[in-house]
């Protein structure tokens, strides 16, 4: 009788392979911002920057966004809070989803600035703060479905003259990164999984007895 004996190889790289790609994104620093350049300078761009955003830009709505001493180095800075002005952070996110965690950043106002800070994301009152001649440090906890593009703005309240100012620094904005899967790329990794098994059969050649 001729018989045929067997032996299990494990597709242990077809498993590394599903369990990396389903694992979670770490958290990590989506994008900075110190407002100096490294002649110091003020700048606008983006000290750090993840290569999953393609656009970092502020903007106001009064075009009135300026350069002030910062904490340290250079800050961001504008004006006209009575006519309702908002600083603007806009990331435009290309073949991922972010997921933000947190925001950090230093702010000020002058004397006659907006006294309150709202924080607004895609619009919606996310946080509210109060805001002091001094720069503080403050921390705001970010809950946000997946987007692709993602506005935070800082709306100035309570200012007692158009001419007051509010000044950002070392802005700060952690979450994740979460790459948009490849078309089919599950499905064929599943069906993969489904045919060979956790254990494949490879027969061995028949050797005759002796």
């Amino acid at each position: 009788m001729d018989v045929q004996n067997s032996r299990r190889t494990p597709c242990w790289p077809l498993l590394l392979l599903f369990f990396a790609s389903s694992s979670p994104a770490l958290a990590a620093t989506l994008a900075g911002f110190t407002f100096d350049s490294p002649s110091g300078e003020f700048v606008t761009e983006a000290a750090t920057l993840d290569a999953a955003i393609d656009l970092a830009a502020w903007t106001d709505e009064q075009s009135k966004v300026t350069g002030f001493s910062g904490n340290p180095g250079r800050a961001l800075a504008t004006s006209r809070f009575q006519d309702g002005n908002r600083l603007i952070l806009t990331l435009l996110s290309f073949s991922a989803d972010l997921r933000l965690e947190q925001l950090l950043f230093d702010v000020r106002a002058s004397a006659s600035g907006p006294q309150d800070l709202l924080i607004e994301i895609n619009d919606l009152a996310q946080a509210s703060l109060n805001v002091t001649t001094s720069f503080i440090s403050h921390s705001v906890d970010l809950t946000l479905l997946p987007d692709s593009t993602l506005s935070i703005a800082f709306r100035g309240l309570n200012a007692t003259s158009n001419a007051g100012t509010l000044r950002l620094d070392n802005v700060v904005i952690v979450g994740q990164v979460v790459p948009v899967p490849l078309p089919g790329m599950g499905l064929a990794t599943a069906l993969s999984l489904a045919s060979l098994g956790v254990w494949r059969r490879r027969p061995r050649p028949f050797a005759p007895a002796v």
